[in-house]
């Protein structure tokens, strides 16, 4: 259902058209792309808003059969798109994924929400952002929520106790793999443009693979794990 990749394009554009829903069926938006989403936003086609809502609609539509989604952050999501509106709209510089939605694999921490790495042992909201949803942040992403994992990532399948069964959206019957299972998910059903997932072991090669998307493992250390350490060094 498409590639992702994490480019996009710099600076204001004119303001987009207000007061326009998107329909959530709308397959060309679904499927448009980080770099495509980030163009139409800053050429003013879209408002960060507009997208966030969209999005949020398609999960609202499509997470309670795909349970790609542990967390969703509809209002916290909405108050972010907010802010990079009102930013865009002063003149401001723009970062490259300025209002494109993004979701984050529940072993990262999100500020205010509990890091469950899958599980139901942990519920203290984390109190920082992981590096690396500090630096999406400041491309100017929106953190739609936290993408569902096995726990603690140990297994190539998607399904735990907690949050029930990562179904695939080309086969409900089918399986996602894992462990970033719910990032492919959400991903291959078009319920954001893109989502980080976290590979140890072929935890992002497998579900991109099964769910028919393009998933980008880099060297070890180019994308920082801080504040967690790198657990899987010993096995891989």
């Amino acid at each position: 259902m498409g590639a992702v990749a994490l480019q996009g394009v710099t600076g204001a554009a004119p303001a987009a058209a207000a007061g326009r829903d998107l329909d959530p069926h709308d397959k060309d938006i679904a499927f448009a792309g980080v770099v495509e989403i980030a163009k139409r936003i800053a050429a003013g086609e879209f408002t960060a808003r507009q997208i966030t809502d969209f999005f949020l609609a398609r999960i609202d539509m499509l997470n309670p059969t795909l349970r790609a989604w542990t967390i969703p952050l509809h209002e916290r999501a909405r108050a972010e798109a907010d802010a990079l509106d009102a930013k865009k709209a002063s003149g401001a510089r723009l970062g490259p994924l300025h209002g494109v939605p993004i979701g984050i694999k529940a072993e990262n921490h999100v500020k205010g929400v509990p890091t469950t790495y899958g599980g139901a042992a942990f519920t203290k909201p984390s109190t920082d952002d992981a590096e690396v949803v500090k630096r999406l942040r400041a491309a100017g992403a929106v953190i739609l929520g936290i993408t569902a994992m096995p726990e603690f990532g140990i297994w190539p399948f998607t399904e735990t106790s907690a949050h029930g069964y990562t179904r695939n959206p080309w086969n409900i019957l089918h399986s996602t793999a894992g462990s970033s299972g719910g990032t492919a998910s959400a991903v291959a059903s078009g319920m954001v443009p893109a989502a980080i997932g976290g590979d140890g072991g072929g935890s992002i090669r497998l579900p991109s693979s099964w769910c028919g998307l393009y998933g980008l493992k880099l060297q070890r250390g180019r994308v920082s794990a801080a504040p967690n350490v790198d657990l899987w060094k010993s096995l891989v």
